[in-house]
């Protein structure tokens, strides 16, 4: 996949350093102020009944900021070259189909169409890995419609390679053009409110396929709305 390789290796790194970091600030700066604030407010609380329900209610603001600072010291991780894997067999659409399943029990306004293998579909490889790249994969078509829609995915693979691909057609986002993914998350923080927690999850999966010598792209369906298509190396 081509992200940046036409131009000066130093320029191309430091472009991808700034998006990075870009990401980065959009992603932690709703949760954090919101915790900022949330603390001000119990800090002029006298009533300890009231002081209670809203440490409770705090409490799942400092979960969502400890979830994206681990993925945030993950993808920097993975973006240093310090992926460790653990290779074992893994059943990818037993996998697939427990991650959709835990969105369906949690989520409300969304309907999945999967098109899975309808056998086992055996492969070696990091199965918390996997579930990592499935996970962010189906949180961004989700999160690009925070209202509710159809989210396709499908997996499949041919001879050499394993693909997987989860598709918004719901979603008014800036069209994929031919660009690369980096250059449309570019966009995307140039240009688009309402992106917080989809860019370091397409980011990281970016990072990982590239780990795994394959490649995350993404494209404007005929219908509209945004697909992202994963492909790595298939290993039995």
């Amino acid at each position: 996949m081509n992200d940046g390789s036409r131009d000066h290796p130093a320029e191309a790194n430091a472009r991808k350093d700034s998006l990075f970091l870009r990401l980065v600030s959009r992603d932690l700066g709703e949760p954090f102020a919101e915790f900022r604030n949330r603390f001000q407010e119990l800090t002029n609380e006298t009533n300890l009944l009231a002081l209670r329900e809203s440490l409770s209610e705090l409490s799942e603001t400092v979960y969502r900021l400890d979830r994206l600072v681990r993925d945030l010291v993950d993808t920097a991780a993975i973006e240093s070259g310090e992926l460790t894997e653990k290779e074992e067999a893994v059943d990818l659409a037993a996998l697939l189909s427990e991650q959709i399943s835990k969105r369906l029990r949690r989520l409300r306004g969304y309907r999945f169409q999967p098109e899975l293998p309808s056998s086992a579909f055996l492969v070696t490889g990091d199965k918390a890995r996997l579930a990592t790249l499935f996970n962010d994969l189906l949180d961004a078509a989700i999160l690009l419609s925070p209202e509710g829609g159809t989210i396709l995915v499908r997996l499949f693979r041919d001879e050499d390679n394993i693909y997987l691909s989860t598709e918004n057609r719901a979603t008014n986002f800036p069209p994929a053009g031919t660009g690369t993914i980096l250059e449309w998350l570019d966009t995307c923080l140039q240009e688009t409110k309402g992106f917080e927690g989809v860019g370091i999850g397409l980011y990281r999966s970016y990072l990982t396929a590239r780990f795994w010598s394959g490649e995350l792209t993404v494209k404007t369906p005929s219908g509209g709305g945004i697909s992202f298509t994963l492909c790595i190396p298939y290993k039995s």
